[in-house]
């Protein structure tokens, strides 16, 4: 017999939105399954790209007899690249339309969308940036500041949630940023 506890797998989900992602549905009633490998330890390609697709192929049995939902976490840089970043954009811009593809491909039983965050949670590591350029970024976007962890969250549940008649869309959660870039 099939739970009516809805399930979220998520990838990527040990640490940053990933993981504040995974708490959020969870706290909200969900069933959470996570996926996670190191970022050192896989390609850009494997990561946003790869493991998203044989992921949603796995599951898709039981998101068809649930009438699931999924929600690919993108990024903005997926329309315009990044430069210095092309790996990075391009395994992005193919999950991009891996969402859009999906959303034809599984409906009417799966919805399928995608959220796009701008500046949330500054990169970290060898990937940091310094403060100016972090400024710089922020005078381009209209609402002047970094979002919240919980911005990117609160869109992945309502499309989970609260959008039953809405698939093959991509929300941007960027204070307005892709208007500027």
């Amino acid at each position: 017999m099939a739970s009516s506890t809805p399930v979220a797998l998520i990838t990527g989900a040990a640490h940053r939105l990933g993981s504040h992602t995974a708490r959020h549905l969870h706290q909200r009633g969900w069933s959470v399954v996570i996926h996670y490998r190191s970022r050192e330890a896989d390609a850009n390609m494997n990561t946003n790209l790869r493991a998203p697709f044989f992921l949603g192929q796995a599951c898709l049995p039981a998101l068809k007899l649930s009438r699931g939902a999924i929600v690919n976490l993108i990024d903005i840089y997926s329309q315009r690249p990044l430069a210095n970043h092309p790996l990075y954009c391009a395994s992005k811009s193919g999950l991009a339309s891996l969402t859009l593809s999906w959303a034809k491909d599984l409906a009417p039983e799966v919805r399928v969308n995608g959220v796009s965050p701008g500046a949330i949670l500054w990169p970290e590591g060898d990937a940091a940036i310094d403060e100016g350029y972090q400024q710089s970024i922020l005078a381009k976007t209209p609402l002047a500041r970094t979002g919240k962890p919980e911005d990117i969250a609160d869109a992945i549940a309502f499309l989970l949630c609260d959008a039953p008649f809405v698939t093959g869309q991509i929300l941007a959660v960027d204070g307005g940023r892709s208007l500027n870039m």
